[in-house]
């Protein structure tokens, strides 16, 4: 299984996007924001991980990166 990997564009900016399919059929969806509050890690860091929380669960899974932070953490909005 491979994460397929997008972009939305968030019109100021544009968000990483990656969705890992379990196979042909799925139990429903799941939200991914990996962890780092604002101001470390990233979307591929949490591939490995994500991937068998697809397998395990047979659900979709979007796993979304977001901005990190200069200073001041971003709203979540930004995700």
């Amino acid at each position: 299984m491979q994460g397929q990997s997008v972009w939305l564009d968030a019109g100021t900016h544009r968000i990483p996007v990656r969705v890992y399919r379990p196979g042909p059929r799925s139990y429903g969806w799941l939200v991914w924001a990996h962890g780092g509050s604002w101001q470390a890690g990233a979307i591929e860091h949490w591939h490995g991980p994500v991937m068998d929380l697809a397998r395990t669960t047979g659900c979709t899974v979007v796993s979304t990166g977001y901005r990190l932070a200069t200073g001041t953490p971003p709203s979540w909005r930004t995700c």
